[in-house]
C-alpha cells in the first residue's frame, strides 16, 4: 500500500485517537514527479494539507552538520533555518529525525515551511511552498553588483557565508521563474549568475540542462551560467566546501 494508506493502517491497528486521528478524505500528500532517482524522498503537501512544526534548540551535532558546509550559527539565524523535533500534517504528529530542520519563508503575509531531513531514507523533504516562492528572497539587498541564483537554500547560505555574494534559490532547478521576477533581479543587480548543479556523474546533467533552458528562454536578460568543474568531484557549492574547505 502507499504511504498515506500505511499511516491510516497504523492508526487503525494501534487504535490511536485524539491528535493522531487521520481524516482519510482530508489527508492528501502528493509525490513530486521527477526523472531522478531520489524524487521519491520529496513530498509536497500542496494546498490540501496544513504543515506545522515544533521547534527545538540547536545541539552540537546540528552545528557540526552545517559547519561542514561552511555555514555558521549566525547565517542559520539570518536565513531562518530552525531545528525541529516534530512536524504535523493536518494535525497528525510525526517524530522528526535526529537531523531535522525547517526553512521558513514569508510571502504576501503567509508563512510557509520546508522540512529538511538530510539523512532520511523516508522523507528528506516535506514542502508546502508553491513554485512562486524564492528561498532567501527577503534577504537580498536592494541593489548590488552580483546576485546568484543557485540550486538550494543550503548552497545559497554557503555562498553567502564564504563569499558575501547575495544568493537565492528557486524551489527546484526545473522551475521556470516568472519573467517579471527575473527582470526585477536584473534591474537591481548588474550581473545575474545561474549556478546550478553540475551532475557530471549522472546519465543526464540535469542541473546544466536546467540552466541552459533558463538562459535560452530569456536571452535578452544576459544571464550568465557558472558551474563547478568536474575535477573537484563536487556537484554544487556546499559539496565543494564540504569536500575541499572554504579556502579551496
Amino acid at each position: 500500500i502507499d504511504f498515506n494508506s500505511t499511516l491510516i493502517q497504523i492508526v487503525s491497528d494501534f487504535g490511536i485517537r485524539g491528535e493522531f486521528v487521520i481524516n482519510k478524505n482530508d489527508y492528501i500528500l502528493t509525490e513530486k514527479k521527477a526523472d531522478f532517482k531520489n524524487a521519491v524522498l520529496s513530498s509536497s503537501t500542496g494546498d490540501s494539507c496544513h504543515l506545522e512544526v515544533r521547534l527545538r534548540k540547536y545541539e552540537e551535532h546540528d552545528y557540526l552538520y552545517w559547519n561542514g558546509f561552511g555555514i555558521t550559527k549566525d547565517t542559520l539565524k539570518k536565513s531562518r533555518v530552525y531545528a525541529i523535533s516534530h512536524y504535523f500534517i493536518n494535525g497528525v504528529r510525526f517524530l522528526a529525525e535526529k537531523y531535522a530542520y525547517v526553512f521558513v519563508e514569508l510571502k504576501d503575509n503567509i508563512i510557509t515551511y520546508k522540512v529538511y531531513q538530510p539523512f532520511s531514507k523516508v522523507r528528506k523533504w516535506i514542502n508546502n511552498n508553491n513554485y512562486s516562492i524564492w528561498e532567501l528572497w527577503s534577504n537580498l539587498p536592494e541593489t548590488g553588483d552580483i546576485v546568484i541564483i543557485t540550486s538550494s537554500r543550503k548552497d545559497a547560505m554557503s555562498i553567502i557565508e564564504s563569499t558575501g555574494i547575495p544568493s537565492v534559490a528557486l524551489q527546484a532547478e526545473t522551475i521556470n521563474p516568472k519573467e517579471t521576477v527575473l527582470k526585477e533581479l536584473c534591474s537591481r543587480f548588474k550581473q545575474v549568475f545561474i549556478f546550478y548543479d553540475n551532475d557530471f556523474n549522472k546519465e543526464k546533467n540535469w542541473g546544466q540542462l536546467a540552466a541552459e533552458k533558463l538562459i535560452t528562454k530569456y536571452p535578452e536578460l544576459n544571464l550568465k551560467n557558472i558551474y563547478i568543474d568536474s575535477k573537484f568531484n563536487s556537484k554544487d557549492y556546499s559539496d565543494l566546501i564540504f569536500n575541499h574547505n572554504k579556502t579551496k
